[in-house]
């Protein structure tokens, strides 16, 4: 499976446009993937900042995406459902949906790391509003039929 973005390339800069420093703050990038593994009934993306002043500070949590999508357009609205019947859960910022990059000053590039899973079920048993990444996490180990990555970086 690949994970890719139509606004940053793996490994390079996140435009400020998705950041929560840019002009449009918390606009989701694009993200587009390919080879799901056979058996795929839902995807769930996380987004984290694992840089050790962010402490792996969760940018989007996005779960029970359909296994017909091939992607996530950008701009995302940010409500726990959206209408194709994914669901979304709190970022760190204490948000539903995406939460943009804002690394404080002076800590350099911080990673933020996009991991899409393929799921071999079609809704995670998780509580019915906006859960958290711990949450997300524990009800996906068993479901998990592949992963993909996708890393960008922003300083200010």
């Amino acid at each position: 499976m690949k994970l890719a973005s139509t606004a940053f390339g793996d490994k390079a800069r996140i435009p400020a446009v998705h950041t929560r420093t840019g002009g449009q703050p918390d606009r989701s990038p694009e993200l587009v993937w390919t080879g799901a593994p056979a058996g795929t009934r839902s995807f769930a993306l996380l987004c984290i900042d694992p840089h050790p002043v962010a402490r792996n500070w969760v940018h989007w949590i996005i779960f029970d995406i359909p296994p017909a999508a091939g992607g996530l357009k950008a701009g995302q609205p940010c409500t726990e459902r959206l209408p194709d019947g994914s669901r979304q859960g709190r970022n760190g910022y204490g948000d539903i949906g995406w939460g943009g990059p804002q690394p404080p000053p002076g800590t350099g590039d911080h990673p933020y790391e996009f991991t899409l899973y393929a799921l071999d079920a079609d809704r995670l048993d998780v509580k019915a509003t906006a859960p958290s990444v711990e949450e997300v996490r524990k009800s996906m180990p068993s479901h998990v039929l592949g992963q993909a990555a996708l890393v960008g970086y922003y300083s200010q």
